[in-house]
């Protein structure tokens, strides 16, 4: 049942000016959440292509791409990167302009931007009847609600990839080695240290007839403990 005959049985019709009304209110209520999508959006994109100018700018990461420091230091590396630069991707796909798809209308900006000049646009707008220019504010309406909901389910796989990328960055930040002079960070720094000294040390000869090596006496328990701590401080100011 139509307007017309909805009014003629006295069933409450929605007027033309109710619809001009509805239609501001929801270009409005679209709008703020196109702001808020592209401002989420901003600050995912900049925290992932941050982090990954970070690493790529790190010395040592390009080593580890190329698996210059094992296949499971490869791994963690391109997983980390893929993982931040997909989030990037995404959230720079919820910031960049997107247009309606109608097309023709009186309201959307690129088919205004189509006219010929102004005089044209206005007489277009004096050509439409009442009902179908309300028909295109509505239509508008939907438009924009497509372009947020498409901004959207591009913001929500940003920020979940980006949910992901951080314990992996994080992990790479701890375990491969970059950086100047640095052994390795975290664990694996102490590791290699530890690694490299006792390697040094077994080649004392024995402290006693007895076949007790430097490495076992208290002495060469010292030692080691001294090169370790040496090796560290070199390590972490070469860094």
């Amino acid at each position: 049942m139509d307007g017309a005959n909805r009014r003629q049985y006295g069933v409450d019709a929605v007027t033309d000016e109710e619809l001009v009304q509805f239609a501001d209110f929801h270009e409005e209520y679209v709008s703020k959440y196109i702001q808020q999508a592209d401002a989420k959006a901003g600050a995912v994109f900049a925290a992932a292509a941050g982090v990954s100018g970070y690493f790529l700018a790190k010395e040592g990461f390009l080593e580890v791409l190329k698996s210059g420091h094992g296949p499971h230091a490869a791994f963690l590396g391109w997983a980390t990167l893929t993982a931040l630069v997909s989030s990037a991707f995404f959230a720079f796909g919820v910031i960049a302009p997107r247009q309606a798809k109608s097309s023709g209308d009186l309201v959307f900006w690129g088919s205004v931007g189509k006219l010929a000049s102004a005089s044209a646009y206005a007489t277009a707008l004096r050509s439409e009847t009442k009902t179908a220019f309300v028909d295109q504010r509505i239509s508008h309406c939907y438009d924009l609600s497509s372009v947020c909901r498409r901004k959207y389910k591009a913001l929500w796989i940003a920020i979940w990839i980006a949910a992901l990328a951080a314990p992996l960055s994080g992990a790479a930040l701890l375990t491969l080695p970059l950086g100047r002079g640095e052994a390795a960070l975290g664990t694996s720094a102490i590791a290699d240290t530890l690694s490299t000294a006792v390697e040094v040390d077994a080649k004392a000869p024995p402290a006693d007839p007895g076949g007790k090596t430097a490495a076992t006496s208290p002495a060469g328990l010292s030692a080691l403990g001294d090169q370790t701590v040496a090796a560290s401080d070199a390590s972490l100011q070469a860094n």
